[in-house]
């Protein structure tokens, strides 16, 4: 039996520098798909930014003549009570009247939305299922 021939690339395994190529290869090819990726996310990221402060100026126009239109029908509300015989600043107090009601009435309505977002089941759900005092109402409705 003979002895095996000796290797001039001892060191390396079989196919190791055409492996070491291909798997480079590959690795690169990962890396410029990740790369376009993140290209492609940042591309759509400052489209949808550009989208959120158009569609904030048209909320913020629209608000604006909401607005209008609101002054404009309290201002026919205190022709329509001229009309009837009330006296001007009676008329424009009774307006103003119906308008702070209104305002109260919406505010009263935020307050009591506002004491159902506590996120009472969560935070029981993470103590452990133990009530809290402060957890507030006993339903999420």
């Amino acid at each position: 039996m003979t002895a095996p021939a000796a290797r001039e690339d001892a060191g390396t395994p079989p196919g190791g520098a055409e492996g070491a190529a291909e798997a480079g290869g590959v690795v690169a090819a990962f890396l410029d798909v990740v790369r376009d990726g993140f290209a492609l996310a940042a591309a759509e990221a400052r489209r949808a930014g550009v989208g959120l402060a158009v569609m904030i100026a048209l909320a913020l126009a629209a608000a604006l003549l909401l607005v209008t239109v609101w002054l404009l029908l309290a201002a026919a509300a205190v022709v329509a009570l001229t009309g009837l015989g009330v006296p001007t600043p009676g008329a424009l107090l009774i307006v103003a009247g119906a308008n702070l009601a209104g305002a109260a009435a919406l505010g009263f309505g935020v307050l009591w939305w506002s004491r159902r977002l506590l996120f009472t089941a969560t935070r029981r759900q993470l103590a452990g299922g133990r009530r809290r005092r402060d957890d507030g109402p006993a339903t999420d409705r």
